[in-house]
């Protein structure tokens, strides 16, 4: 009897460990394969939309480009300088955290 309770785990265990690197070889077996054909697999055509055939001189391929100069606006203020706007200011102070209110949020209708 004490032959078995010391085997018996013991090929439980291999026979554990047999099936799940049997289990694991297939699971990539077939993960090759799906990539594989993943790659044989015609690709989609990428089409190209040519530029319009505009004349460019050769000094003009070179230059960076040329932005709309007709509007500057000014740097914005300096962080310090900046005001709260109006309409963001509320018109009466939060209450105190020590006030408790009684009224219920969702009122019981009769």
């Amino acid at each position: 009897m004490l032959i078995l309770e010391i085997f018996m785990p013991l090929i439980s265990l291999g026979i554990t460990i047999i099936c799940c690197t049997a289990f694991c070889k297939a699971f990539r077996r077939a993960r090759e394969e799906q990539l594989d054909r993943e790659e044989r697999r015609d690709r989609p055509s990428i089409y190209v939309i040519p530029f319009p055939a505009v004349s460019y001189d050769n000094e003009d391929i070179h230059r960076p480009p040329r932005y709309s100069t007709s509007e500057f606006y000014g740097p914005p203020p300096a962080y310090n300088e900046v005001e709260m706007k109006p309409e963001f200011i509320h018109p009466e102070l939060p209450p105190a955290y020590s006030e408790v209110s009684n009224t219920p949020v969702f009122p019981l209708q009769p």
